[in-house]
């Protein structure tokens, strides 16, 4: 008997360098994970950790879940945030294997288990990803963690729209920290430098 697999959307999260940053001391910041809860809602996609903090849960999501709830606590986040860390933890529905190697052979692997992942995005600060992933990959600036700008291109990639240069973000973070070096006075400004920049990067 044929039993046809309900299709799905899958965001692999990264969470150092892109819900944590040295800003918050790499604690989780509850900033980014409302960006992450929004993509999730307008995309209808659900999380794949794919993040070293999945360490130890040996791929138990229970564990998992568990885990972030007791971090939840141990770091005192005010009672008023608890409604969208349950909702991020809701949508947790999985973790890649620790395999080693590559992150992008962690993902493929999953992938390959999973054929009724229709569509993903690759969420990292890390660029250890395969060639033919880079269409679904957004490098986040680890220092920034993720920023509307990504969540869009995120949210883009997972509705089924073509990049047309899908390693514009690695040029961009490159050319975001050669501005930044040569001319640090621009510091408020740059969002708006990189929105006008050319397509070529």
């Amino acid at each position: 008997m044929f039993i046809k697999l309900k299709k799905m959307k899958v965001i692999f999260l990264d969470f150092d360098g892109v819900i944590t940053s040295p800003d918050t001391k790499w604690k989780i910041d509850m900033r980014k994970i409302n960006i992450i809860n929004d993509i999730c809602d307008k995309t209808d996609a659900k999380i794949v950790v794919s993040s070293t903090w999945r360490f130890g849960c040996r791929g138990n999501v229970s564990a998992f879940h568990e885990r972030l709830k007791q971090y939840f606590i141990k770091h005192n986040y005010l009672d008023d945030v608890k409604d969208t860390f349950d909702k991020f933890i809701s949508n947790i529905i999985g973790m890649t294997e620790c395999i080693g190697g590559l992150r992008g052979d962690e993902i493929k692997s999953y992938m390959n288990e999973h054929p009724e992942v229709e569509n993903y995005v690759i969420i990292d600060d890390d660029s250890d990803m395969c060639d033919d992933q880079l269409c679904n990959f957004v490098q986040t600036d680890t220092c920034d963690g993720i920023t509307e700008r990504d969540a869009k291109l995120c949210v883009d990639i997972l509705n089924g729209i073509k990049i047309l240069n899908p390693i514009r973000m690695n040029y961009e973070l490159r050319f975001r920290w050669m501005l930044m070096c040569k001319y640090p006075e621009i510091e408020n400004n740059i969002e708006e430098l990189l929105e006008n920049y050319d397509s070529k990067f």
